[in-house]
């Protein structure tokens, strides 16, 4: 299985290097959950995260999102073909909290 996904982008105001509990909560590829806290990504802490570095720019974080929707659903559905989450869970995991804020 290869690794072709795009890097994470840049933490803002973070040194490269620099590990803070915020920042351990990426994606354990392929099977989408927490590196830290073992929960489906995005998790609550990484969620936060994201709304703070996106707070400038929502459609962009939305974008990002839906391809790392995509790239999970691929990724889950090759690793468990018969108990793959259905694409509406999906859905709302990595874009339905994205509204929560907006209200």
């Amino acid at each position: 299985m290869s690794d072709n996904h795009p890097p994470d982008p840049p933490r803002a105001g973070l040194r490269p290097g620099r590990r803070t509990a915020a920042r351990e909560h990426l994606p354990a590829r392929p099977i989408w959950l927490c590196r830290a806290c073992g929960g489906p990504w995005p998790c609550s802490p990484a969620r936060i995260r994201l709304r703070h570095e996106y707070a400038d720019s929502p459609a962009t974080l939305a974008v990002y999102l839906a391809g790392l929707m995509l790239e999970a659903g691929e990724q889950l559905n090759r690793l468990y073909p018969y108990t793959a989450p259905p694409a509406g869970t999906l859905h709302r995991r990595f874009l339905g909290w994205l509204r929560e804020g907006s209200r």
